[in-house]
């Protein structure tokens, strides 16, 4: 007698770890408060630091210390009118290879009139194999200022590990008064041919894109002329109305922020009438 055939079920164990961290600052008693902050999974953030003075400086940190396929956070931050603050991450945001699901991250900034948002995270890192996209909408109301980066490296040359396969996926939207004024999307996938040819990345490893609204034609050709002279072919800077942008296209994210410094530098001194300051995390 033959023995009934057995049929095991195929299952797959899937991870999806979800985090959503959503701040409130105001401006009270002459500087910027942390008014409240609601987190559920691995999104915190420090206490607040004021190393100059009413400017209220937030760490982001994400405990893990990467995405990986399946998880999802969500970042909302809430500016309410006269705010001014600076977000910053202590270390490289980084997005593991992940199978075939994708990791997402939802990025959300919401500035009433008269306040001031500074995004200034550390580099992501994509490692070769991952699936992600990342989200960065901005939805500024009247006079709102942002200023922001977003620097993006492919693989790990430390490493010799290049991006050959996955998938990134990255949308950043800019709204005032809820009439778009930046909207982008790209999209890169590691075989993709716009990975090497000249009309893309031309197998360069970072890119990056700054962006900073309410910029004049004479503080946008002053920068222009300064890096036009320095690397011509490193950073390009355009301006969009009176929204500054910025791109790096190279092989190093530590370049392509001392340049984008640089740029804030100058930028802050023209609309607020103030030195930069860096975060002390940067430093660590």
């Amino acid at each position: 007698m033959l023995a009934p055939e057995i049929q095991y079920e195929k299952k797959t164990l899937v991870r999806e770890w979800k985090a959503r961290l959503a701040l409130v600052f105001a401006y009270k008693n002459g500087r910027t408060v942390l008014k409240s902050r609601e987190h559920y999974g691995p999104l915190v953030v420090q206490r607040p630091f004021y190393p100059e003075g009413e400017v209220c400086h937030i760490y982001l940190i994400h405990p893990p210390g990467g995405v990986v396929g399946g998880d999802k956070l969500s970042i909302e931050a809430e500016l309410q009118a006269g705010s001014h603050t600076l977000m910053t991450t202590p270390s490289a945001g980084k997005f593991y290879r992940s199978g075939d699901l994708k990791g997402t991250q939802t990025q959300t900034l919401t500035l009433a009139k008269d306040s001031l948002l500074e995004w200034l995270p550390q580099e992501n890192i994509f490692f070769d194999g991952c699936h992600s996209e990342i989200k960065t909408n901005i939805r500024l109301s009247g006079d709102a200022r942002f200023f922001g980066w977003e620097i993006n490296c492919l693989g790990r040359p430390a490493a010799n590990e290049k991006f050959t396969q996955g998938t990134i996926t990255q949308h950043i939207n800019m709204y005032r008064d809820d009439r778009p004024i930046f909207l982008e999307r790209n999209e890169l996938h590691g075989s993709n041919e716009i990975l090497y040819s000249a009309a893309g990345l031309k197998s360069h490893l970072v890119f990056a894109t700054l962006l900073a609204t309410h910029i004049d034609k004479e503080t946008s050709e002053k920068l222009q002329t300064t890096w036009h002279q320095r690397t011509e072919k490193d950073i390009s800077i355009s301006l969009i109305n009176d929204v500054l942008v910025c791109r790096y296209l190279g092989d190093s994210a530590d370049f392509a922020k001392q340049a984008f410094t640089e740029i804030w530098a100058e930028v802050r001194m023209k609309n607020k009438a103030l030195t930069i300051c860096k975060p002390r995390i940067w430093s660590t």
